[in-house]
């Protein structure tokens, strides 16, 4: 397994190879060269670390050890990348998983572990923040819910905000401060109960170029039953609920807010000046919105397959479908 992250200015990289059978690793600092060999090695430490991520500026690397066999603790440490001195450490330790990546924020102050165990049937997932300038303070541990399939938060393309995904929804967190802007869900949603080994599956977010506004798809809205469910016989029953059908909704980030919903959608994606929004509906067509107004165009016609990639080019709204018939959930 290895890692490799270049410094800012290209002249410099970070390798990171890990042996796991013998849990022997090498953390090497290179330099690019104009004339042969071309490649430089500069530094060499010889580690023992089942993870390592390298921070931004190239100046510090971290790593996550699990010395003893039970794999319940392990150590964290910040080095200096040039002499190998650990600057600040501490302790990660979870009876239900184990660290399976580490990185650092946008800003290289804070350090992000994504750890994952259990069974097929009991999967979890946590993600633990510590801030490197406090000596390895913990921010903040943020699970995910009991059984759900394991999945890495979501960042935004300026890097300023994280979503940390849950089974109804989501938790909008600050990259800067790690302080929760708050919680993404409305009441009745879910995610979708179809995945392997019956787990459910999180939603997706797709964020706007901007990173201003943010699209959450894959769940499932259970709306209440009518009062008169509960006297009516069933031949008359039948137009009173409970329903469940796929949503997708809006949130400005910042401040947690749903701006808009969009009721029987599927998916969607954000053009790159993040004025136009486009979104697969449960019937398979395809509808594009001013992102501001929130005004569709008309439905363009429903065409044969299912829609596998929705993407903007040029202009044009491009969707890649298959030839099946129609999309089902099962």
């Amino acid at each position: 397994m290895s890692t490799m992250r270049f410094a800012p200015n290209g002249k410099r990289f970070a390798l990171f190879n890990c042996n796991r059978q013998s849990n022997i690793a090498y953390v090497q600092l290179w330099q690019l060269e104009d004339r042969e060999p071309f490649v430089r090695l500069l530094k060499q430490h010889k580690i023992a670390a089942d993870e390592v991520a390298f921070s931004p500026e190239l100046d510090t690397f971290a790593s996550a050890e699990y010395p003893d066999n039970g794999r319940q603790t392990a150590e964290i440490k910040v080095r200096d990348l040039v002499n190998g001195t650990a600057r600040c450490n501490t302790t990660f330790t979870d009876s239900e998983t184990q660290i399976r990546s580490l990185d650092y924020s946008r800003e290289g102050r804070f350090l992000i572990a994504v750890s994952l165990g259990g069974g097929q049937l009991d999967w979890k997932l946590k993600t633990t923040v510590w801030d490197i300038d406090a000596a390895l303070a913990e921010m903040g541990r943020y699970a995910g819910d009991p059984g759900g399939m394991g999945t890495e938060p979501e960042l935004s393309p300026d890097g300023r905000w994280m979503i940390v995904k849950q089974r109804t929804g989501g938790v909008a967190v600050d990259s800067a401060t790690f302080a929760e802007c708050g919680k993404l869900v409305q009441p009745g949603d879910a995610g979708d109960q179809g995945g392997y080994n019956g787990h459910f599956n999180y939603p997706a977010f797709v964020f706007s170029g901007d990173s201003k506004m943010v699209l959450m798809t894959g769940l499932w809205h259970h709306s209440a039953p009518s009062p008169a469910s509960e006297w009516l016989p069933d031949w008359l029953n039948w137009g009173n609920g409970p329903y469940t059908y796929p949503v997708a909704r809006m949130w400005e980030v910042a401040t947690a807010r749903q701006a808009a919903v969009f009721p029987h959608c599927l998916e969607g994606m954000f053009s790159p000046d993040g004025r136009r929004l486009a979104t697969v509906q449960a019937d398979d067509t395809i509808l594009v919105w001013d992102s501001q107004s929130l005004l569709a165009t008309p439905r363009t016609p429903a065409a044969v397959g299912v829609v596998l990639v929705l993407s903007f080019a040029g202009g044009l709204v491009v969707a890649i479908r298959s030839r099946m018939a129609s999309r089902s959930r099962h």
